[in-house]
Parts: C-alpha cells; sequence; structure tokens
C-alpha cells in the first residue's frame, strides 16, 4: 500500500544497515522515521532528495515486515539547504535548530504550528544579519520551550549567553 506524505522538512538523515538511510521528516501530523532503501548508494535516485532541510512531498510504501516505512519516491517543494550552503554561519543556525527538533518529542505539540514556524524561519533566515544571530537563536529556544509549555516569565534572569546555554538544557531534558 503506497500512501502520500505532504509538506514535509527533513531534519536528519542516519545511517540504517549497510546501504540504507533512516530519514526523519515533520510535516503538520509530527515526525516520521522512514527507511531510505539503497540510500547510501553513489547511482541512488533519492540520495539527493533527502538531504536535511529538504522541503518536499514524500511517497511512502507502506511495510509489512519492518517498522519504518520505505520511502519510494520524493518532489522537492523548496531546498534551504541550498539557498543557505554560501553562508555557514547561517547554516549552522538551521541545522542547530533541526538537531534540536530531533532530539524532543512532541507528540502533544501541533505540529503544523511548529512546521509553519520553522518553514518560517527558514525562509528569512538568509536576510538576517550575521550578529544577530544569536539573538534570532534565543528567540528560536524561546518558541520551542513555549510549545513544550515553559512560560518565558518563570525564566531566570541571566545574560544572553548563559540564558541560550540553560534553554538548550531545559529543552533536552524535557
Amino acid at each position: 500500500m503506497k500512501y502520500k506524505i505532504k509538506n514535509a522538512l527533513i531534519l536528519k538523515q542516519e545511517n540504517f544497515r549497510e546501504n540504507d538511510l533512516k530519514i526523519i521528516v515533520l510535516n503538520q501530523n509530527g515526525k516520521y522515521e522512514l527507511l531510505a532503501k539503497g540510500g547510501k548508494n553513489i547511482n541512488s535516485k533519492l540520495a539527493p532528495s533527502l538531504l536535511p532541510l529538504l522541503f518536499c512531498d514524500l511517497w511512502i510504501i507502506k511495510s509489512k515486515y519492518q517498522n519504518l516505512d520505505t520511502i519510494a519516491e520524493v518532489k522537492i517543494r523548496n531546498n534551504f539547504f541550498e539557498s543557505l550552503k554560501d553562508k555557514p554561519n547561517h547554516l549552522k543556525f538551521s541545522l542547530s535548530a533541526v538537531k534540536i527538533l530531533c532530539q524532543i518529542s512532541y507528540p502533544e505539540i501541533y505540529a503544523g504550528d511548529l512546521l509553519k514556524n520553522l518553514l518560517n524561519l527558514l525562509a528569512t533566515l538568509t536576510k538576517i544579519k550575521k550578529e544577530d544571530l544569536p539573538k534570532l537563536w534565543i528567540h528560536f529556544e524561546l518558541f520551542i520551550l513555549e510549545y513544550l509549555g515553559l512560560k518565558q516569565s518563570k525564566l531566570p534572569k541571566m545574560s544572553i549567553k548563559k540564558l541560550s546555554k540553560y534553554l538548550e538544557e531545559k529543552i533536552l531534558n524535557f
């Protein structure tokens, strides 16, 4: 049986078995872990379509025997990685944000709002000055904590650097 996951942002790819990749995507319905058979092969038609920060539609084959459904086809809608690759600090920011999203679990969160805000962030990131990235990072972390139920009024007063470290620990230990 084949089904479609629309409007998905690829968060991460991990090695899985000898030639396969495990792909983690986020869409308006939540986070999915999928299998890309042969995704590590140089000649794979899927490999270039499964990089982090790609916004795409995925056609999936439901697996009968494995716990991971298999990606059959990918249609790229927006390649945020491509637009950020010439700005290393911005790319690092984006990949750090995606790393945090991969590490938290949020079944109770409405993932559609999270995805919409993340896509807005990625779309406008190229226009942000390098020196403004630390401030934007704090806003991103506060945004995630708010989704997790922690209000800004309950945060201690401290420097931006200490606050960022505190927020990251709070998010990852939630």
